[in-house]
């Protein structure tokens, strides 16, 4: 085979086979997310029948796959990083679940900006016995919470709920 010389430029090819290479690539991102969205149900399936090993494993493979495809800070991949950190949790991993949760919190803060919420990282606090620092976490997003979304919104209420449950663990039911 002879040697082409560096210096000669590139040819584009022809304008119909990068119209056929874009649809193949549409077609093939489509196909990767109808095989990722079956993959999240499989895991939130797995969670729901208590099966949090396997939910964990498909959780980790998505969030992979999800990385790849988007970046790290895609709203997307960041989900999939909560759940996995919940996952995490359920399984009794909490220095893995509270690293994770961090990084939802970093990422989440950069995107909404620095009072996004932080509940499930104080409720990993929490179960780690650092009941001081989730109430002050806790409260801080209640706080906010009420402030944007209201005193009656499902998500203050929920907030305030988890704040009376770490604030005095007796009054949990």
């Amino acid at each position: 085979m002879p040697d082409v010389p560096s210096d000669l430029p590139r040819t584009r090819p022809p304008r119909a086979l990068r119209r056929v290479d874009s649809r193949r690539r549409v077609r093939r991102v489509r196909r990767v997310t109808r095989v990722r969205r079956v993959r999240s149900r499989g895991a939130y399936t797995r969670k729901e029948s208590d099966d949090y090993e396997a939910a964990e494993q498909i959780q980790r493979e998505l969030l992979c796959a999800r990385l790849r495809l988007c970046g790290p800070m895609h709203p997307s991949v960041l989900t999939v990083q909560g759940n996995l950190a919940t996952t995490l949790m359920r399984r009794g991993k909490l220095e893995e679940s509270e690293a994770m949760e961090r990084r939802v919190h970093s990422g989440r803060a950069t995107l909404l900006g620095p009072e996004s919420p932080a509940g499930n990282l104080a409720l990993v606090m929490s179960m780690q016995g650092r009941k001081s620092e989730a109430a002050a976490v806790m409260l801080a997003t209640w706080r906010v919470q009420r402030r944007v979304l209201g005193p009656d919104h499902p998500d203050t209420t929920a907030t305030r709920a988890s704040l009376k449950t770490i604030l005095s663990p007796k009054l949990a039911i």
